[in-house]
């Protein structure tokens, strides 16, 4: 019987580079008999990604599946099916962070696994340090349009932190043994290299890849608190047409304020304080053993308690009027 590795994610944890690395490396994973199909064109495809399949699950509404790929969603699976009659291997790969979204139940995840009954399938997911992907979100969400500033107290209500209860429908569908869990973090992957992780994960070598640059790397704590403050005059103007060209505007400033900063020096990220990190730690815990169980990793050496004695890097008090100057000087003349 065929394999079938199905990436589910999370969101947050390189999905982006991961993907590309995949598409990059198509021919040198032919040669092992490893399948990653992504023809930009193909109806199951969104640039390196599968997320119309995802998207095509039904009930599911998935708003960042772009216009030409939601008119041809009735044919992704059908389109797809096709080039896997046509193509010569042992292994398919699928990748989406639209399969792992705390939208996808236990009925829909049976619906997905109903669709490959001639392969033997593991989910693969990716979690991340509820530190971290805390920050992360919250970043995501201010580029989305968030004009709400950060509140620490929201760790306990944001349920994409969980998880172990966002594992387990999987598990309750296709066996604790066939869903490989992975932490995002440098530290257990070879090399550091979390394509290579990825690579051992589907027992594929890694001789021959090559390594693409990678993706979605964070913003300055300043260019974040600046994009949000810019968010409360989008979203006081309206949410219109006129909005949509606001918020375009506004990304473009902050990338411009973004790359002022790392002009003038080491990009600094969000961070929580020690105090801060350590009540996480000790909050999800148990979800992290739940979640990381059969998976080899110690909870405690995936979010270790933090020794240092590190302050909390949210939010500036004041953004500098001199470099804000420049932000709109260069904007004038570009």
């Amino acid at each position: 019987m065929k394999k079938l590795f199905l990436h589910i994610g999370f969101n947050k944890t390189g999905s982006t580079s991961l993907q590309k690395n995949l598409a990059a490396n198509t021919h040198v994973l032919a040669r092992q008999g490893i399948f990653y199909p992504h023809d930009p064109q193909a109806p199951y495809t969104q640039r390196w990604q599968h997320v119309p399949l995802a998207a095509a699950v039904p009930g599911r509404n998935l708003p960042w599946l772009v216009p030409k790929k939601r008119a041809t969603l009735a044919q992704a699976y059908d389109s797809l099916y096709t080039q896997l009659h046509h193509s010569n291997f042992n292994t398919l790969v699928l990748s989406s962070e639209g399969f792992g979204e705390r939208a996808m139940g236990t009925d829909k995840i049976q619906w997905l696994k109903d669709q490959f009954p001639d392969f033997e399938i593991t989910v693969i997911a990716y979690i991340r340090r509820q530190d971290s992907y805390f920050l992360s979100t919250y970043q995501e969400s201010v580029k989305a349009g968030r004009s709400r500033p950060f509140n620490f107290s929201d760790h306990g209500k944001v349920k994409e932190l969980y998880f172990g209860q966002r594992l387990a429908p999987w598990r309750t569908i296709f066996g604790e043994q066939n869903v490989l869990v992975r932490p995002f973090d440098p530290k257990f992957w070879p090399e550091g290299e979390l394509f290579f992780d990825f690579l051992q994960a589907i027992g594929a070598a890694r001789d021959g890849t090559a390594l693409q640059a990678p993706e979605n790397e964070g913003l300055d704590y300043r260019a974040v608190e600046f994009m949000r403050q810019i968010n409360q005059f989008v979203t006081e103007a309206g949410r219109d047409a006129g909005n949509l060209r606001q918020r375009v505007r506004a990304n473009k400033l902050t990338a411009t304020f973004s790359q002022l900063l790392e002009t003038k020096g080491k990009v600094q990220k969000m961070s929580l304080s020690t105090e801060q990190a350590e009540i996480l730690r000790r909050h999800f815990r148990n979800d992290n053993i739940d979640a990381l169980q059969g998976s080899g990793i110690d909870p405690d050496e995936f979010f270790p308690t933090i020794a240092s004695d590190r302050a909390a890097m949210l939010a500036p008090q004041n953004l500098e009027p001199r470099d804000l100057m420049l932000v709109i000087s260069r904007m004038q003349l570009s």
